[in-house]
């Protein structure tokens, strides 16, 4: 790529903020704090794979995912959240859908 003048030319790094980040994510304690989030790649064949998933802010494990080559919707995500409910607490009778 080099040879044939196909690189992109690199922008330079954005300065860092005067202003430090003093917000926490971490929790001290499992089961306080949940958030979901999704990524994609692209796979050998073209496609694209779209995973997301549940993680407990404290110890940072995934409670659990879903993965596709369509995408995914809030449907998804809510069975997600539900799913890791259900593998946390067990029986998920009286969680509001």
């Amino acid at each position: 790529m080099r040879d044939h003048g196909l690189l992109l030319e690199r922008k330079p790094a954005a300065p860092l903020a005067q202003q430090a980040h003093k917000g926490r994510v971490a929790v001290k304690e499992s089961n306080r704090r949940w958030c979901s989030d999704g990524f994609e790649f692209r796979c050998d064949n073209g496609e694209k794979l779209r995973v997301t998933f549940a993680m407990d802010c404290c110890d940072r494990e995934a409670l659990d995912w879903a993965a596709s080559t369509g995408g995914y919707d809030s449907d998804t995500v809510q069975d997600v959240m539900l799913r890791s409910v259900e593998r946390r607490f067990g029986c998920t009778d009286l969680v509001i859908a």
